[in-house]
Formats: structure tokens, sequence, C-alpha cells
């Protein structure tokens, strides 16, 4: 089985994966800790403060047998239309997502820098490059409507507290000892309660299929990483 998120067994074996997330929601409170030590579990991270009081969360983290140096040029040329996301690719573009997974360092896009845009989709608006700190942290943001922040529509003329969505995703990089890290892939939400935004980013949904891709990239960073290095 190929290990690069392009083969049509692993993506398979992705696919049967968020089917058991979907029909496991009461494992959802150990998925949202996959990786991560007790200690870790009570740390915070560049960027929470953006969603401070998260209608739902996750943080997923891994091991890697490098230095920050070496994860952050991988972290920085994620996304659609870039390095992709390391995850399981054929699942990704069956919703159209157009991603093809990098398997080197891109220097063409190296130069990220705050206000930039991150698209998980070509079309949904980007996220934001909010918070970018070199060999630690890169935080992304979305705020707003749900509908402008998904690209589903026109956004509401007046903010309305039933269809807002304050989403972020961050990636940070701690240092393990010699020549070893910690990679931390965080997930905050809060949204309205309106049947379809509590439908289409909350946790019922999203988590379960979050999950397995959030783990895979995870995996596939460091594979690619440690490979790298060898």
């Amino acid at each position: 089985m190929n290990r690069d998120g392009t083969g049509a067994l692993e993506n398979a074996w992705g696919a049967i994966r968020i089917g058991i997330a979907l029909l496991t929601p009461f494992l959802r409170p150990w998925r949202r800790w996959r990786g991560c030590t007790n200690a870790e579990k009570a740390q915070a991270r560049p960027g929470d403060e953006l969603v401070p009081d998260p209608d739902w969360k996750y943080v997923h983290a891994v091991t890697i047998n490098a230095p920050a140096s070496a994860v952050w040029p991988w972290i920085v040329q994620i996304g659609q239309g870039r390095g992709g996301f390391y995850s399981y690719q054929r699942l990704e573009n069956l919703a159209g997502c157009g991603i093809v997974n990098a398997d080197r360092i891109m220097p063409e896009f190296q130069d990220l820098k705050p206000g930039d845009g991150i698209r998980l989709h070509p079309d949904m608006p980007p996220l934001t490059v909010t918070v970018m700190i070199p060999n630690r942290a890169l935080v992304l943001h979305a705020s707003g409507d749900a509908a402008e922040v998904t690209g589903s529509g026109p956004a509401a003329q007046t903010p309305d507290p039933y269809t807002n969505v304050n989403f972020l995703w961050s990636f940070v990089i701690a240092e393990d000892g010699p020549d070893r890290c910690r990679l931390f892939s965080t997930n905050r939400v809060s949204h309205g309660r309106s049947f379809k935004v509590r439908l289409t980013n909350g946790p019922t949904f999203v988590e379960p299929v979050s999950y397995p891709m959030d783990m895979k990239m995870l995996d596939g960073i460091k594979r690619r990483v440690e490979a790298a290095r060898n």
C-alpha cells in the first residue's frame, strides 16, 4: 500500500476510517486529543485567542524525528494550488479540491507572510494567515457569516449571531530534544445556532471527516520530513 496519500487502497482505507468515525461519536472525546500527552492538553498555543470559547475543537499531535527548522518548510507550503495537505489526495479530489500533494520542498511557496490567503478548495474563500512565527507557528483564520466563510452564497447584510462562524486552524511546532520535535494541528470552531450552520460547521459530520484526514496529514508530514533527512 502506498503511504504518500495517492494510492487507491490507501484512500479506500481513509474512506473506511471516516465511516468508522461517523459511526462512533462516543469516541469523539478520545479523537479530540489524539497523540497528545496530558500535559499538552492543558497548553495554550499561538492563535487560540482568536477563538477563545469554541463550540468544539481538537488538537492532534505527532512526534517527528527532525528539528523544527526541517518541518517548517513543509508547513509553509500547504494549501490548495500549493503543496497540498499531505493527506488522502484522492478523497480530497472527490470533493473537487484539486489537490496535488508535494513530495519536495517547493521554493516558490516559501515566501508566505501574514495577510496571505490559503485555500482549502478552489471555490471557497481562502483562510487568512493571521499568525506566523518562523519554525514555530502558522495560524489560519476565518470569521464572519457562514455563507461568506464557506463561499456558499452571499453574506448576510447585517451580522447575525445565528449564522456567524469563527474558525481557526493552526500548526504549532515544539522542540522535543535534539533533532526531534512535536507537531500540533489544532482546529477551533465557534458557530451560530441556526440548524444549517450547526450541521455544516458543527462536530456531527465535520469532526468524523476531519479526524482521519488530519491524522493522515500529520503522518504525511512526518514521513516526508524524515525521508528527506535520510
